[in-house]
């Protein structure tokens, strides 16, 4: 018998691998790995509070293990509580039956290991393009990281598309491994700066225990020109104001020496007040050039416009999209309005303005406007036939038949009848009729506009007749006066309007405000449907009219 045993511990020391495969802590009382997490469960009425660790054995098996009411806790053989134990530190622990009697962790973590968004980056969007995000910090520097198809932006706590990122927004970035620049979530954590007004004025007094600039003969940049405004106005200001005077920052205890000098103040809106984000003072004399950037010399800090050089540097304001943006958002081919500083070869940039704006913010939107006969509509599907679809602002003709798919989500609407469909109900209609009906019961196709992610349908809004494209325009501008008129329904005052001229292939300011009905227009924020009454005044609006009618609004 003493043979047989002693041949039977021989076998299972000469097999480690069945040792191995057969290890369980709770028969050895002892368990070593890595720390995934320690979590507490609160008290009840029922049970009391319990504290248990998730622990990752060196073989890659998880434990999840309560702690003893009297466990012994250790790291690097010192007394600590549960608080100081980091994910991915090595431990080793003592159990009796299903329970910890002590935990002994060891300060060095696992390198590379963390917990899942626990490495974040914080900064500002400097830069767009495909699925790489570049990223300013506070310290000034860019770092590149990457949108995945599994990544998560968030927006107001609302999970929202790619397509709404703007350069300048303020975001922050989680990620869930140490070396990875692939982003897990963004969350934008405020608007890059929308501008609220620009206004020029003469410079009063700097309030600064109220917190005030004072201005006089003050005039407001409306529909590309700087109109009179009041005769004074005081403007809060909520922090250091960023101020220029050519292209040295003024210390702002040094403001008052500039009393009674021509600036130009950019403003923003906190908590609905209107405040101060950007100084320049005018110091020599006042041109304005309107045009496309010719060429930029990124070295000299140079652009060109209509054959003249004009430099640019930190301070200089520069707008897009109704947003405060740095430098880096220049490039060729631009449309500007750029107010300027200097004379001859001299012009240094105090405003530019650009007027470009597209349907898509940057290459990571994919949402395209169509129109054309319904040809066929099935259960999921549309064929759209002979169909236009807008390009660079300018509707392109397609003699093709076009195929997008339509879901339960999708905003289906019968303009003519001032109807909401159901799936069902558009796909069993009489929008889209076979040769067959059409002998039979006179009946024709209908048209429609498509707004589209992808070949996905958002929005169908059909009609029976087609609209004069040739009519049609796309405008730009931002949102005014929204008002229920008793006569045409819900209008809207469009203030600094731009129109896109396909002849010139630029857009053209409107030298007035515009006054649009928007009672049946198809309106979109961050790829959903709103109501007129949803719109707000100050929103950046990209739309598509028929002269008063509009019928496509995004909201930028």
């Amino acid at each position: 018998m003493r043979k047989i045993v002693i041949l039977t511990i021989s076998l299972l020391l000469l097999i480690p691998g069945l040792v191995v495969a057969n290890y369980n802590p709770f028969v050895a009382g002892e368990i070593e790995g890595y720390l995934v997490n320690i979590s507490i469960t609160p008290e009840t009425e029922e049970t009391a509070e319990i504290v248990s660790a998730r622990v990752e054995t060196y073989g890659g098996n998880f434990y999840q293990l309560d702690f003893a009411p009297d466990i012994n806790l250790l790291i690097d053989n010192r007394p600590v509580s549960i608080y100081d134990y980091k994910a991915g530190m090595e431990v080793y622990g003592q159990l009796q039956g299903q329970r910890l009697i002590s935990l002994e962790a060891y300060s060095t973590a696992n390198m590379g290991y963390i917990e899942p968004g626990s490495k974040t980056r914080q900064g500002t969007i400097s830069k767009l393009e495909g699925d790489e995000l570049q990223l300013r910090m506070a310290n000034g520097d860019t770092e590149a990281f990457y949108l995945a198809a599994s990544s998560v932006i968030l927006k107001n706590g609302q999970n929202v598309t790619p397509d709404i990122l703007y350069v300048g927004d303020a975001v922050r970035l989680y990620f869930d491994d140490a070396s990875t620049t692939a982003i897990s979530r963004l969350v934008v954590e405020g608007k890059s700066i929308l501008v609220n007004n620009i206004y020029k004025g003469n410079l009063g007094v700097i309030d600064t225990v109220r917190g005030v600039v004072n201005l006089t003969e003050v005039e407001v940049f409306r529909n590309g020109a700087f109109t009179q405004y009041n005769t004074a106005l005081k403007i809060p200001y909520a922090r250091e104001i960023a101020a220029y005077n050519s292209t040295a920052k003024i210390p702002n205890h040094n403001l008052k020496h500039y009393k009674g000098k021509t600036i130009y103040i950019v403003t923003k809106s906190i908590m609905g007040q209107e405040v101060v984000e950007r100084l320049i003072v005018k110091n020599q004399y006042e041109s304005s050039f309107s045009g496309k950037i010719e060429d930029i010399n990124w070295y000299a800090s140079v652009f060109e416009v209509k054959k003249q050089n004009i430099n640019f540097h930190e301070g200089s304001i520069i707008i897009r999209d109704g947003r405060l943006q740095e430098n880096t958002v220049l490039s060729n081919g631009s449309d500007v309005y750029v107010l300027a500083d200097g004379w001859g070869h001299n012009r240094l940039a105090n405003l530019v303005y650009i007027y470009d704006q597209s349907l898509n913010n940057s290459s990571l939107g994919q949402y395209y406007i169509y129109t054309g006969r319904l040809d066929q509509i099935a259960e999921n599907n549309v064929w759209l036939k002979d169909f236009f679809i807008l390009n660079n602002n300018d509707w392109e003709s397609y003699k093709d038949v076009k195929e997008l798919f339509y879901d339960n989500d999708s905003f289906l609407y019968d303009a003519e009848n001032q109807r909401i469909l159901s799936p069902l109900e558009f796909w069993a209609g009489d929008y889209a009729v076979d040769e067959d009906n059409v002998r039979d019961t006179n009946l024709k196709d209908w048209y429609a506009y498509i707004y589209a992610d992808g070949d996905r349908i958002v929005s169908v809004s059909a009609q029976k007749t087609m609209d004069s494209l040739l009519a049609q325009r796309v405008t730009t501008g931002r949102a005014g006066e929204i008002v229920d008129d008793s006569m045409v329904g819900w209008t809207l005052i469009l203030n600094d309007a731009k129109d896109f001229s396909n002849n010139k292939n630029e857009w053209m300011p409107k030298n007035s405000s515009l006054r649009l009905s928007i009672e049946d227009a198809t309106i979109i924020r961050y790829g959903q449907l709103i109501s007129p009454a949803e719109l707000n005044a100050g929103e950046m609006l990209y739309l598509v009219r028929d002269d008063f009618k509009t019928k496509i609004i995004i909201v930028k």
